[in-house]
């Protein structure tokens, strides 16, 4: 019986520092935080998605040809008249 009792009073005390650590971080918690937190990582990906975007199509855009630039041959300059 006395050691039922003893256990329970154990339980008892360590609930309570738990209730009263909780208390304590209670008391400089904001609710908002974590919904600030959400919205700025999303915006981050959004942004991030855009940057990765930006990049792929200025590297698309360098070398539209398959095999490159096509450059001007030297027969074109020699029909000028020259």
């Amino acid at each position: 019986m006395f050691l039922e009792f003893k256990r329970e009073v154990e339980i008892v005390e360590e609930d309570y520092e738990d209730i009263y650590t909780c208390h304590e971080a209670w008391t400089s918690y904001n609710p908002l935080i974590p919904y600030v937190k959400l919205v700025l990582g999303i915006l981050s990906g959004i942004l991030s998605a855009c940057w990765f975007l930006q990049i792929f199509l200025f590297m698309l855009g360098r070398y539209p040809w398959p095999n490159g630039p096509r450059c001007r041959t030297s027969s074109t300059s020699s029909s000028r008249g020259g």
